[in-house]
């Protein structure tokens, strides 16, 4: 059992090791790898040596520095086909089966917001409300833009409204660069946004954040409802299901959040 114990360890430790090289292109020290990753000398030391046997870490022969080798490469075929979609797809279904609300999928591009897949209940309804796969909106006025928006810097952001004037396409839309701000405020606290007929009239949006192995956001899962058919109270448990279930497809991305 210890050896088993032993095994997941230094396991643990490679591949901390590993992701640590991937921030160092140039290469870097022994020590340097040890101190931040408070690991010892030797352990480092043993874990790289055998990283080099096989060619997944290389070691200049003038400044020691240790780096990712050509070995790494042989996985490309997968990371290039690596699918985003294919990945988040079952936490979106499961979000959809569970609460019965359409669930959808949106991505960054340009300063927009761009629906990439949606997923709908298996009941059928005559008053389902999903969003249109392909669908571009604006980033101040819908829940999935608030939240790519909550992830810029205070720089970012203030470039964004710059180039972007805050117009009205509905009638809560919010037009005021410091409401915004403190909207954006408030998704970081809470963890998902709120998006209450700023975009559509009659139509409440919800939207959390899905990060990658980096920490930034690389996509939101959204829903959006009726607004006569929901409580403040069903808003705010339907949003903190919301962010579980982002929470847990960040997690199949990588992430290393809480």
């Amino acid at each position: 059992m210890t050896k088993t114990i032993n095994g997941i360890a230094v396991l643990e430790k490679s591949i901390n090791i590993l992701e640590y090289l991937i921030n160092y292109p140039d290469g870097v020290q022994l020590a340097e790898i040890s101190r931040n990753l408070k690991l010892s000398k030797s352990t480092v030391h043993r874990i790289l040596s055998t990283f080099r046997q096989f060619n997944y870490v290389i070691q200049d022969s003038q400044t020691g520095f240790y780096s990712l080798g050509g070995r790494i490469l042989k996985f490309e075929p997968y990371i290039t086909g690596f699918d985003l979609v294919n990945i988040l797809r079952p936490f979106m279904q499961q979000f959809t089966d569970t609460t019965g609300l359409s669930t959808n999928l949106a991505l960054m591009e340009d300063y927009r917001s761009v629906t990439v897949e949606t997923c709908i209940p298996a009941k059928t309804s005559t008053i389902r409300i999903e969003a249109e796969k392909g669908y571009r909106s604006n980033l101040y006025s819908t829940a999935s833009g608030k939240v790519f928006l909550s992830g810029f810097s205070e720089e970012e952001l203030n470039d964004y409204l710059e180039k972007n004037p805050l117009i009205r396409v509905a009638s809560h839309t919010i037009t005021k660069a410091d409401i915004l701000k403190a909207d954006l405020i408030e998704t970081v606290k809470r963890g998902y946004s709120v998006e209450n007929l700023e975009n559509e009239e009659h139509i409440i949006s919800l939207g959390a954040p899905v990060y990658d192995a980096h920490d930034n956001i690389c996509a939101v899962i959204a829903t959006m409802m009726l607004a006569l058919n929901v409580t403040d109270e069903e808003i705010h448990d339907l949003g903190i299901r919301l962010k579980n279930i982002a929470a847990q497809a960040s997690l199949a991305l990588g992430a290393k959040r809480d």
